[in-house]
């Protein structure tokens, strides 16, 4: 069976020095991945929509928005309207997603630091394509969001003109890759002692 993931903490404090006594600081919690939702926590009805997604250039997807699958929903989909899951293409999140992992995703959620979140030129329409992104969101303000992604790693920013829309992805249901034996640089790699994954932009 499949575990959800935890978050966990730093392991030591930051230390600010300067004139006077030092400064310091509670460690900050790490960033959490998203969870991992077993097979056995899906409840309810068949009633949440699962879309195909297509390559669509370097690190995208065309998602269409005619659903191919309907399965029974996650304990953090339950009851939320306009819930849905995206089977992911591509392998510019890998070891985080790989293609055929099917990312859970909660539209209504608002876009946070240190999340996995899908990001779309245009709000998604029923039987329309769009063209989509997930990627982790470490930092945003006004003009930009900053992402990351881990193949190859990258951190870069886009324009929230140019992708306005941001859904939150709330879970992740993993398909049938064995990921104990994957080598160690497909591992999703751990935090050091005394660094914290909050991120923001400078």
């Amino acid at each position: 069976m499949l575990i959800i993931s935890t978050s966990s903490f730093a392991h030591s404090s930051e230390i600010s020095a300067g004139a006077g006594p030092p400064i310091v600081r509670e460690p900050k919690p790490r960033a959490s991945r998203t969870p991992i939702i077993p097979g056995d926590e899906l409840v309810g009805g068949r009633d949440l929509p699962i879309y195909a997604a297509a390559m669509g250039g370097e690190g995208h997807m065309i998602v269409t928005f005619e659903a191919i699958d309907w399965v029974k929903r996650p304990a953090v989909l339950q009851n939320v309207r306009g819930g849905y899951g995206i089977l992911v293409r591509g392998e510019s999140m890998i070891p985080a997603y790989w293609p055929g992992d099917t990312a859970l995703v909660n539209p209504h959620l608002q876009p946070a630091r240190d999340s996995d979140a899908v990001f779309f030129h245009t709000p998604p329409k029923e039987r329309c394509d769009e063209e989509a992104i997930i990627k982790r969101l470490v930092g945003m303000n006004d003009c930009e969001w900053t992402l990351e992604q881990y193949r190859p790693a990258k951190t870069f920013t886009e324009s929230r003109v140019d992708w306005p829309i941001c859904h939150r992805v709330s879970g992740e249901v993993q398909c049938s890759v064995n990921r104990s034996e994957l080598p160690r640089e497909h591992q999703i790699p751990e935090q050091k002692p005394g660094r914290s994954n909050e991120r923001q932009l400078q």
